[in-house]
């Protein structure tokens, strides 16, 4: 079986019994093997969901190159 298809599968079972779950992808491999000894690809964390959610990020304006793009520059020796 895919490693997908059960992270999927236990999300929806997740969600039909009212948790809040997250898949983690980004950890060190190297420490979960030391510390759990086994070796793993995810985690799929479980809870319940807060009461109350955070808000969401205010809108912006119209998105272009120059207001993501930020130019700095090093000191000029003297």
């Amino acid at each position: 079986m895919d490693v997908g298809t059960i992270a999927q599968t236990m999300l929806l079972a997740a969600h039909s019994l009212e948790l809040g779950a997250g898949v983690v992808t980004s950890f060190s491999h190297a420490a979960v093997s030391a510390v759990l000894n086994l070796s793993a690809e995810m985690f799929i964390c479980l809870g319940h969901a807060a009461p109350v959610q955070p808000t969401g990020m205010r809108p912006r304006g119209q998105l272009t190159w120059q207001t993501l793009t930020q130019w700095e520059r090093f000191p000029e020796k003297g």
